[in-house]
This record gives C-alpha cells, structure tokens and sequence, in this order.
C-alpha cells in the first residue's frame, strides 16, 4: 500500500506541475499535445524560473505542495480521540485498518509534495547561470518563504477541515467531545483558582500536560513509521469518560471479494490502468518530441524507492542523536531525506542542462538515458524528500516548544542546509 500510494502521489505532483504552469511557460513550443493541453495552456500560476517567464517565485510544485500539506493535516486530527479517516464514521471497516493509513500519510502525502525539487528551482534560480533571466536571488528568497508559509497554512487548515468531518461524520463522538470540551474548561477555572494559591498544583499541571505532549509526539512519530496506533482501552483524558468502542471492534478476516467491496483491492486496479494509459500514450504520440509521457511512467516506477528509503529514515525520528542528546528533538529522519534527496535531485539537474540541455542531437538520440535522468530527479528524489511530514514537524515543535524557537530553528536550518550544498553542487557543474 505504501508503494501504491507513493505512486499514486508521483502521478498527482506531476500533472499538477503540468496543469498550473508547464503548457503556458512553454507554449507554443514543447507543449504535449493531449487532453489536457487546451486547459492547461491557459493557465499561468507557475513557473520554472528558466524561461523568460517571470515568477519563479512560485515555484512548479507549489500547488502540490499545497495540497499534499493540506491532506496531511486531514490525517492529523487536532484529536487523538477523533478516528484516522475523518470521512469516515468511526465504525467502517477500513479505520481499523492502519495499512491505509500510513499509506495515504507516508506514501501519498510524503510524494505528493518534494522539497526536493522546490529546493532545486530555487537554486538554478539563484544560480542563474542556466536562466534567460539571470540571478534571481530576491525571488528564490521569495520561493522559500511562499513555499514554507503556504504549506504551513494548508496543514493547519487540513487540521481544521479534519476536526469538522469527524464532528459531521460521528454526531456520538461529537456529543462525547462537547462534553470534553465542557469538564475541560471547568478544569481550567479551578486550576486558575488553584494555583493563586498554592503553586505546587500548577507545577503538578504544568507535568501532566508534559507527559501528555511526549505520549503525542510519540503517537505521531509510530504512525509516520508505519506503526499502528493502539488504543487498548480509549478513554479521555478529562472526566474518565469511555469512548465508543466502534474503533476497536475485531472483525473476521475478508475474502478477495470483500476487499474489493471495501475499497482496498481498488488503488491496485486503477494504478494498473493508469501505468497502461501512459506506455500506450508514450508508444502512439510519435508528435511528442519531448516524451513527456515516458518521463512520466518512469518516474512513478521509480517513486516506491524514495518513499520506502524515506518510510525506513523516518525510524531515526527523535532515536537517533548526534553530540549531545540536547540535539534529540530534531526529526533527524526527516533532514536526512530531505538533504539526501535534494543533492540527488539538483545533481541530476545539473547532468541535464550540462550534457542534454546544450546538445539537441544527443538529446534526441539518448531519450531513454535523459527519461531515466529525469525519472531519478523527479520520482525517485522527489518521492525521497518531502514537505507535508516537514510541516508537521515545524507544527509539532511549535505547539511541544511554545516559548522555544526550536520550530524556526529546524525549518531554517534545513531550508539553509539543503540550498548550501546544492549550491555547491550545482555550481561547479553547470559553470564547467
């Protein structure tokens, strides 16, 4: 399912990248005449930064990024109360089952959106060396807080629109969370009326929310590794008050045939078509002298690589320390796919434009080896890297840390970390 999913999310970045920018940057020229064409031709919201078109700023995959961001907040409930699949009552089959889960959150969401590319145009643009424009430092500035802040803003939104479907999906557990909501605020007045008079019981509740972060923070961390969260005996946290059991209930094992009722034989079968669709569309274009459509199978082939390598180093997750264990609240996980990710990405980009991008013959002549250059850039090191798990993570820290920087700290470092040694690999290449 993982796998699945992460090509599911490829198919949904590319198109995307096509749909808000690609066709009008390169339109007349280089456009791939097919069904989406007479749309996506009209609509100009992107751009890649190397064309005469001006906005690089927002950046070919920033609508991916957006959404991604924005289906990751759906799976990350303000609640962990609230069931995984908010569009789902708490009683459906599929929320006992965590494969899809982790799926929809590591696989599709984590390739849907790629740091790695984002990082990549940012630096050919502040490279400029390969642009019509030039530099185009201010902009690239730009790219990096649009990106940052729109995918920030999508997460949280994504929280939100999770917290209203579970309330319109589940009206028992929306009662049950009214009531929640009403023992909590009653505990917060006599915790005020408390602590002016004796500050111990504030130290005490100043613990137990501490504790509460930690167990949040580890329910987090399980899930983004693909371990299932169990709730052996849920109930909530204010009032000991049991919550309905719907989401724990055994069910005996499905046949074939109710997997597919259910959904889950469903994914196999469209990717099946899809991948079909594609080979066929890059065998009988014979006017598509770009092979866009053979860029676009290779790279969904080669997108389960980056997201299981990704789904593997997510492991190190507040586990793996350097120096000093003061150091362990960074998602080292995360930095890790990020910056590995980026330098295969802008090192493939930079083989392009070297030895393609300036010899039409040889790009002619060696399509497949250019597909495969591509496919590496854009499946598999896009599929590596991500922007809904690294928004999280900032979200994470920031609510863990309110009176703390470290939310700054780990999004600057990694957006700083990552256009650094691109630059540095970059550079040299190109400029050779």
């Amino acid at each position: 399912y993982l796998s699945i999913f992460a090509m599911f999310g490829s198919i949904l970045r590319i198109f995307l990248a096509r749909l808000f920018g690609y066709d009008c940057e390169n339109y007349p020229n280089n456009v791939i005449q097919d069904w989406l064409t007479p749309l996506s031709k009209h609509v100009c919201v992107t751009a890649s930064g190397q064309t005469e078109q001006t906005g690089g700023a927002l950046f070919v995959d920033l609508p991916a990024n957006m959404l991604g961001s924005f289906v990751m907040g759906i799976m990350t409930s303000l609640s962990d109360d609230w069931p995984a699949l908010p569009w789902l009552r708490a009683d459906h089959p599929l929320q006992r089952y965590d494969p899809l889960k982790v799926a929809i959150t590591t696989g599709m969401c984590g390739s849907l959106t790629t740091f790695a590319s984002w990082n990549s145009q940012m630096v050919v643009m502040m490279d400029g060396s390969r642009t019509l424009l030039g530099h185009q430092i201010i902009p690239a500035l730009c790219g990096y807080l649009l990106g940052l802040y729109c995918a920030v803003s999508s997460f949280l939104m994504g929280r939100h629109v999770s917290t209203w479907l579970n309330r319109w999906k589940n009206p028992e557990l929306r009662a049950q969370q009214d009531i929640l909501d009403h023992h909590h605020d009653s505990s917060i007045i006599i915790d005020d009326e408390e602590s002016s008079n004796s500050h111990p019981s504030h130290s005490h509740q100043l613990h137990h929310n501490d504790e509460e972060e930690n167990a949040a923070a580890g329910a987090a961390a399980s899930l983004e590794e693909g371990q299932p969260k169990t709730h052996p005996t849920q109930r909530s946290s204010v009032g000991n008050i049991p919550l309905p059991p719907s989401s724990i209930i055994v069910y005996p094992e499905m046949s074939w045939i109710r997997n597919y009722v259910n959904g889950k034989t469903i994914p196999f079968v469209v990717l099946g078509i899809l991948m079909v669709c594609f080979i066929l569309a890059d065998v009988t274009m014979r006017n598509d002298t770009t092979k866009w459509y053979r860029d676009v199978w290779l790279s969904v082939l080669l997108s389960p690589l980056g997201a299981l390598l990704r789904w593997v180093l997510a492991k190190w997750n507040s586990r793996f320390t350097i120096g000093s264990r003061k150091w362990n609240w960074i998602p080292w996980g995360t930095v890790t796919a990020n910056v590995v990710g980026s330098l295969v990405s802008i090192l493939c980009l930079a083989i392009e434009m070297k030895v393609f991008a300036s010899n039409q013959d040889k790009m002619m002549n060696q399509r497949w080896r250019l597909a495969f250059i591509r496919a590496l850039r854009v499946g598999f090191a896009g599929s590596l890297s991500t922007v809904s798990t690294f928004v999280r993570e900032i979200v994470d820290l920031a609510s863990k840390y309110p009176h703390h920087a470290k939310a700054y700290y780990y999004a600057t470092g990694t957006i700083c970390t990552c256009a650094t040694v691109s630059l540095i690999v970059y550079a040299p290449i190109v400029r050779s």
